[in-house]
């Protein structure tokens, strides 16, 4: 497996000729102050020369979800992985961008492709503080990547508050690969 991470929560996932993009973003936030680092430029294109066969998007915030990203890469029969979410807007939004190939997971189902066998991780608590809190909102995700042919996972926590207990999850189903790479 080969990871190359870009900035944020965007990375590339290779294993063989397989590519999975997470989160494409670069360049500046839209109506904010915010710009990703180190990658200032605004190279739009980026999912072109990429060329990723799968892409990951893990919430609706603009530094994960880069409308700009995904309308100028011209392989719209792509497969988009998001989480099932109950709110349908992520899901609405790609898909007025002309992506039609769009797989929602379950949390915690398995999905496989190729070499990849990916799962997402369901937002848990609101915070991750762990402080009570009586809203919450279902939005955010993590993705579990697993390479099948050596064993190896990389695990993608994005900006997902998730608990202990879910953390623990992730540790005993994954163990073994996570072992190996340290």
């Amino acid at each position: 497996m080969i990871i190359k991470h870009y900035n944020n929560s965007f990375f590339l996932t290779k294993i063989k000729d397989t590519k999975l993009v997470c989160d494409p973003w670069i360049g500046a936030l839209e109506s904010t102050g915010t710009w990703s680092y180190p990658n200032t430029y605004n190279n739009k294109n980026i999912l072109n020369t990429i060329n990723p066969d799968i892409i990951y998007i893990s919430h609706l915030h603009n530094d994960h979800f880069d409308k700009e990203i995904l309308k100028k890469f011209l392989k719209k029969k792509t497969k988009i992985i998001i989480k099932k979410f109950k709110d349908q807007r992520l899901k609405g939004m790609i898909e007025k961008i002309g992506y039609k190939n769009i797989v929602e997971l379950n949390p915690w189902e398995k999905f496989n492709y190729k070499e990849f066998e990916l799962t997402i991780i369901p937002c848990d608590q609101s915070n991750s503080a762990g402080i009570k809190s009586e809203i919450f909102y279902d939005i955010d995700t993590s993705i579990i990547i697993h390479d099948k042919i050596n064993a190896i996972t990389f695990y993608n926590n994005v900006d997902n508050p998730i608990s202990l207990k879910s953390i623990r999850k992730v540790l005993k189903k994954y163990r073994k690969s996570i072992e190996k790479i340290l």
